[in-house]
C-alpha cells in the first residue's frame, strides 16, 4: 500500500478563497438572482385569500399579545392624609360583570400587586394581556370603599382616588 499525499500550495488556497469570497459577496442582480417582490396585486386586496401565501400582511404588523398601562392610584383616610403601605390587588374580571355584588366576580384573576408609597400613591406602569378589558381593584383594608371595577379602554390608564375610614 502506498500513501499518496497531496500538497496544497498557499496560492492555491488564498485564490479559492478569494473566489468564494467574491462569490457571496456579488450583488443578487449580478449573480443571475433577483429580489421578489411581496408587494400584494390591487385585485388580491379586495380577494379573499384561499391559501396563507395569498395573504397580505402591513410591514409594520406585530402580533402583540399584551398592552402597556399606567396604573395610578391614590389612598387617603377621611382627614385627606395619604395612606402608605396600603396594598391593592389587581384583577382581571369577565368583560360583562358591572356591578360589585355579581357572583362572577368569584371568576377574577389577579394580575397584580401594588403598594402605595409614604405620600399614599401608586404610579407604576403594568403589562396586561390585550384581552384584558375590566379590571378590579380591591384594596386590602378595611374600609366600605375599598373596592372598584375599571373598564380598560384605548387610554392604557388605570386611575383611581380611594378614601378610606
Amino acid at each position: 500500500m502506498s500513501n499518496t499525499g497531496y500538497i496544497v500550495k498557499s496560492r492555491t488556497i488564498t485564490l479559492a478563497l478569494t473566489t468564494l469570497c467574491l462569490v457571496l459577496l456579488l450583488p443578487a442582480t449580478a449573480t443571475g438572482k433577483t429580489t421578489q417582490d411581496y408587494q400584494p396585486s390591487a385585485g388580491k386586496l379586495d380577494a379573499n385569500a384561499g391559501r396563507s401565501k395569498e395573504l397580505y400582511v402591513e410591514p409594520d404588523f406585530r402580533f402583540d399579545t399584551f398592552k402597556s398601562m399606567t396604573v395610578d392610584i391614590s389612598v387617603v383616610d377621611l382627614n385627606g392624609q395619604p395612606v402608605s403601605g396600603a396594598i391593592a390587588l389587581i384583577s382581571n374580571i369577565p368583560e360583562d360583570v358591572l356591578d360589585l355584588y355579581d357572583q362572577r366576580l368569584e371568576q377574577k384573576v389577579l394580575i397584580g400587586i401594588v403598594r402605595s408609597d409614604e405620600h399614599g400613591r401608586v404610579y407604576q406602569a403594568l403589562e396586561l394581556s390585550s384581552s384584558v378589558k375590566r379590571v378590579l381593584l380591591e384594596l386590602k383594608i378595611q374600609s366600605e370603599n375599598n373596592k372598584v371595577i375599571i373598564e380598560l379602554d384605548d387610554t392604557q390608564y388605570i386611575s383611581h382616588f380611594f378614601q378610606v375610614e
